[in-house]
């Protein structure tokens, strides 16, 4: 009883979130961009997810610890772009006899500057070469009549871009893909004075 009163609660929360962001959207009010620990963002949308990452089957493997990764920016739009690709990760994975999904973030030197990336990795169909060029193309998709928009990738390159940062794609067909998020290195709080 107490994992699903925790799992109740998350849930409870994860609405909320997205009903002010919803709220904040419709009277046009920017949302703040704070300091935000990567663990949390992907946990959540690891746990926002997890029925399409059962279905398929997969066990996801995340070295993101608590307390390490921090970037600058809003909570529930950089969430929206690890549940994109983390759902699309899934749909890749469909049909395959393999099935691997892999979140991995690490410390970069990327123009020039600190940045934090964060891999989502899966063992699916891959995309085809002459497609990897179109893919952040709006309504631009891989997937069959009626299972895809083509606005996710679209989206999330924008809410990437506006957090100053890029996404990235590398795939071999038939392997399987790498999607790449970067995002500026949030500065180590000041010390509080003694």
């Amino acid at each position: 009883i107490g994992a699903f009163s925790k799992d109740v609660q998350r849930a409870s929360k994860s609405i909320q979130k997205l009903a002010d962001h919803l709220r904040n959207f419709s009277r046009g009010i920017a949302e703040k961009h704070e300091r935000l620990d990567l663990h949390t963002a992907i946990s959540d949308a690891l746990f926002i997810t997890q029925n399409k990452v059962r279905t398929v089957g997969i066990v996801p493997e995340s070295n993101v610890p608590s307390g390490r990764f921090f970037t600058l920016g809003c909570p529930n739009h950089l969430e929206q772009v690890f549940v994109n690709l983390i759902s699309n990760a899934c749909d890749a994975m469909n049909d395959c006899e393999k099935r691997e999904l892999k979140v991995a973030v690490s410390e970069v030197d990327y123009d020039n500057s600190e940045y934090v990336r964060c891999d989502i990795t899966d063992s699916g169909v891959g995309i085809p070469e002459d497609m990897v060029g179109d893919i952040f193309q709006s309504f631009f998709t891989t997937k069959k009549k009626g299972e895809g928009t083509g606005l996710g990738l679209s989206i999330s390159r924008g809410i990437v871009r506006d957090h100053k940062g890029e996404i990235t794609v590398s795939s071999v067909p038939g392997e399987g893909t790498t999607f790449s998020v970067y995002l500026a290195k949030a500065p180590d709080p000041e010390a509080s004075p003694a």
